[in-house]
C-alpha cells in the first residue's frame, strides 16, 4: 500500500504503531488538531496484534489523501528503525517530523515549528523539549487532572526562545545525560534522504538515538525553549519495558559501541578528512564515547575504581 498522490504537503508525519490500540486515537487526534501548514499523516502498522491495525484503517479511510495506513509485507514486525523508514519512503512533505501513537501534540505546534525554521533558512534540523506526561487518564476522586512538570531538556548553545546548536552539542547532551533523549524532530526530508535513513538493525531501544547521534554529530539544529509534545510514561511503553526485563544497559552498550565505530568511520578512516574531528568539541566527543564504551564494557572495574577513589578520599579528609 502506498500513500497520497496531489500537491505535495508542507509537513508528512510519521507515527509507527505495534499494539497501541489504548492510545492510537488519541494521538491522531493530535494531529487533526493542527492548523496552519499543509500536512499528511502516515501511519505505519508494525505487525500488531491487537485491534490497532483495523483502527488505523479505518482512520485513514475517514481521511483520504490526508492520512495514509502503511504496513510491512505480510503485516510482518520488522522493528521500530525499519517501520520509520517505510514511512520515509512514503513521504511527500518537504519536513518530516515523528510522533509516537502513545504521545500526543498541543494544538499549533506545526504551525510554531515551520515559522521558526522559516526564520532560519540555512538550518535544516529542529528540536523542541518535550513534557513527561504521567497522570492523563480522568480523575479518580474528581480532582483536577494534572501532568508533572517535568521536562526532558533540550538546550542550545545559548539561552533564549530560539538558538542554535552547533554540532556536536545537542549528541553531547544526551550522551551525558540519556533521560535527556529529543522525542520531538523536525528535518527536512533532503537530509534524512541523504542520511540514509533509520538503522535496521536497532529494531526498538535507541534506534531514535542513533539516528539521532547521525544528524547531531554533523548538522546544527535550531532549539526552542517552548514545547508541544507529550510524551506519556506508562507501563507499556518500550523503555518502561526495556527496564523491566533488564535489557537496557545491553542496549546502550550496543550503542554506545555502534557510535564508536560510526564517528571512526565518518572522521577517523582511511582517505577521510580528519579536520572535523580535530577540532576540540569532536576530539571531546570521541573521548567521551571512548569512556562510556570502556566503562559499559568493564562495570566491574568502574564500580572497583569508584570504590577506591572513594576510600582515598576518605583516607584523605581523615588525614587532613
Amino acid at each position: 500500500m502506498t500513500a497520497g498522490t496531489g500537491p505535495e504537503p508542507d509537513v508528512s508525519v510519521i507515527m509507527i504503531f505495534h499494539d497501541e490500540e489504548r492510545f492510537l486515537t488519541e494521538a491522531v487526534d493530535s494531529v487533526l488538531d493542527q492548523d496552519g501548514p499543509s500536512w499528511e499523516l502516515i501511519l505505519v502498522d508494525d505487525g500488531s496484534n491487537d485491534g490497532s491495525g483495523p483502527l488505523a484503517r479505518r482512520i485513514a479511510e475517514r481521511w483520504p489523501g490526508r492520512i495514509h495506513h502503511l504496513t510491512h509485507p505480510g503485516r510482518a514486525n520488522r522493528g521500530m528503525s525499519a517501520s520509520r523508514n517505510l514511512g520515509i519512503e512514503h513521504a511527500r512533505g518537504r519536513w518530516l517530523t515523528f510522533l509516537d501513537a502513545d504521545d500526543v501534540w498541543l494544538p499549533g505546534k506545526l504551525a510554531a515549528q515551520l515559522a521558526v525554521l522559516e526564520g532560519h533558512p540555512g538550518v535544516e534540523v529542529l528540536v523542541s523539549p518535550a513534557q513527561w506526561w504521567r497522570t492523563w487518564g480522568p480523575p479518580a476522586d474528581g480532582a483536577p487532572t494534572t501532568s508533572e512538570a517535568d521536562w526532558v531538556q533540550v538546550l542550545g548553545d545559548e539561552p533564549g526562545p530560539v538558538t542554535v546548536a552547533r554540532p556536536p552539542t545537542l549528541l553531547v547532551r544526551f550522551l551525558e545525560d540519556e533521560w535527556s533523549s529529543i522525542c520531538d524532530l523536525v528535518i527536512s526530508r533532503r537530509l534524512v534522504i541523504e542520511l540514509g535513513g533509520y538503522e535496521p538493525s536497532f529494531t526498538a531501544m535507541f534506534e531514535d538515538q542513533v539516528f539521532h547521534a547521525k544528524v547531531f554529530s554533523r548538522w546544527p539544529a535550531l532549539v526552542t525553549a517552548d514545547w508541544w509534545y507529550r510524551y506519556r510514561q506508562h507501563d507499556g511503553a518500550c523503555t518502561a519495558t526495556a527496564h523491566r526485563a533488564g535489557d537496557h544497559l545491553l542496549a546502550r552498550r550496543r550503542f554506545i559501541d555502534w557510535l564508536d565505530d560510526h564517528l571512526e568511520d565518518q572522521h577517523g578512516g582511511p582517505g577521510t578528512d580528519r579536520s572535523a574531528d580535530d577540532r576540540p568539541d569532536h576530539a571531546s566527543l570521541r573521548r567521551l564515547v571512548r569512556r562510556q564504551r570502556w566503562r559499559l564494557h568493564h562495570p566491574r572495574l568502574t564500580r572497583v575504581g569508584r570504590a577506591a577513589r572513594r576510600v582515598t578520599s576518605l583516607a584523605s579528609e581523615l588525614g587532613g
